[in-house]
């Protein structure tokens, strides 16, 4: 793949501007190959570097946000098999400009927002505290001691289901599970997915992806793959076999994976994900024309504007990870408003996997045993504050279909409607013109 990928020419778009995936991946088998080893990538990792560098063939209008000294934005992103962790491309930034300098892929740690909230808050809720896809949350102002998170927007929206806070991605319900759930339960769930954390990290503030360091593409493409996989997290890695000059193997990868999910708890967060990107906050990566799921992240800065855009998405093959912002930000060097983790990034996402799955069969998520579908009762999550199980009198207007696990699933019947009881008596009379009249009389405190 090293000597294959050297021998292609590659051209800039619009003189120089392009995103650039070349050399930042291939600096590994670099280093490698100068000690004299051979070096064997993993499979299929010159074809995602194709799709990579096809990350940038649209224009995505950088350059409209270079600051007034010239400083422009960066982006970096990185792809890995959800089968293995095997990194099979990586954008480094946009220009490969200083040898063994900064690959923004491997190197960069930022806060990863709201993209966090898979990892930090729902998949540990689900996994470790029983938490269902139609749990319910009360969405309004919270103060957490002196902490006073926001919505964005200042919008709430009351009783809302785990599935709708992580549509469109709400802050409050985040930091309230994480804070019943408890931020130790969070850090174990990120720590057996590869996110790294600082013992300064025991806040309810990660639920919302703040961190002291933060994270690289590379850690969250990887840390979103046991969603797709079945709930295996593979550590990721760039190099499959090291040979010595006479072909004889002093390396060779070798990892069967963590098991941190249930397969049925994986299938709930990609059902949960997979709604972001229809009705959610990443409505641009329907364009890739393929079966995906995927979290949205952006990080605001005091004052106004975007300091980190952040799109973490996956299919059943591949999960990616997608970095947009300044290298320095500050209130000279930073992301206009306009542009969010669902704008830019999910662009380049998107553009990633059309190439990906340009000349591939593009699988769908397979349903694994013991999940059901189950018909609960809306009005009975707005007004009781659980999902419970729809009857004979629910009206069709207020049934609502959601997947769970078979061993949590609700069992209570909703009690919202109810048929009035019946007339205390009733019979018929006439009134003065000799027409029929029924009279009721009915049941006390009865409606009608």
């Amino acid at each position: 793949h090293y000597v294959e990928a050297g021998r292609r020419p590659w051209k800039y778009r619009n003189g120089g501007s392009a995103i650039v995936a070349y050399d930042h991946w291939m600096e590994y088998p670099r280093v490698c190959a100068h000690r004299g080893f051979n070096t064997i990538a993993p499979e299929n990792s010159l074809p995602a570097y194709g799709a990579a560098v096809a990350m940038g063939a649209e224009e995505i209008e950088f350059d409209l946000w270079a600051a007034k000294d010239g400083t422009i934005v960066q982006a970096a992103a990185a792809a890995v098999d959800n089968a293995t962790g095997a990194v099979r491309a990586i954008v480094g930034g946009r220009q490969y400009e200083t040898r063994r300098g900064l690959n923004r892929a491997t190197h960069l740690r930022r806060q990863p927002g709201s993209a966090l909230k898979p990892l930090a808050v729902y998949a540990p809720a689900i996994e470790y505290a029983g938490w269902t896809a139609a749990s319910v949350i009360l969405d309004e102002p919270t103060a957490f001691g002196s902490y006073k998170p926001r919505n964005a927007g200042n919008a709430y929206y009351g009783n809302v289901t785990l599935r709708a806070a992580l549509k469109n991605s709400l802050n409050i319900p985040a930091v309230k599970v994480i804070e019943q759930i408890g931020v130790g339960t969070a850090r174990r769930y990120l720590t057996n997915v590869g996110i790294e954390l600082d013992d300064r990290d025991w806040n309810l503030s990660l639920a919302l992806g703040s961190m002291t360091y933060g994270a690289s593409p590379v850690q969250m493409a990887a840390a979103y793959a046991p969603f797709a996989n079945g709930g295996t997290f593979h550590a990721p890695y760039f190099i499959e076999k090291i040979t010595d000059r006479d072909g004889a193997v002093v390396y060779q990868h070798r990892d069967s994976g963590t098991q941190v999910l249930s397969a049925q708890n994986a299938y709930l967060m990609t059902s949960l994900l997979r709604t972001v990107i229809t009705s959610g906050t990443g409505t641009r990566l329907l364009a890739a024309n393929t079966p995906v799921a995927g979290k949205t992240g952006t990080v605001n800065m005091a004052g106004g504007g975007n300091r980190d855009a952040w799109m973490s998405a996956y299919t059943p093959d591949i999960s990616i990870a997608v970095w947009m912002g300044y290298d320095e930000p500050d209130s000279a060097h930073r992301l206009p408003n306009s542009v969010s983790g669902g704008t830019n990034p999910a662009s380049l996402a998107r553009n990633f996997l059309k190439a990906w799955y340009a000349d591939r069969r593009k699988p769908d998520f397979t349903r694994p045993e013991g999940i059901v579908s189950v018909e609960i009762d809306k009005r009975a999550l707005e007004w009781r504050g659980q999902p419970m199980l729809a009857t004979a009198l629910t009206p069709k207007a207020y049934r609502l279909t959601e997947v769970f696990a078979a061993n949590n699933q609700p069992t209570k019947k909703s009690d919202v409607w109810s048929a009035p009881p019946s007339a205390k008596s009733f019979y018929v009379t006439h009134n003065a013109q000799g027409q029929p009249v029924l009279m009721i009389e009915p049941a006390s405190e009865a409606i009608y």
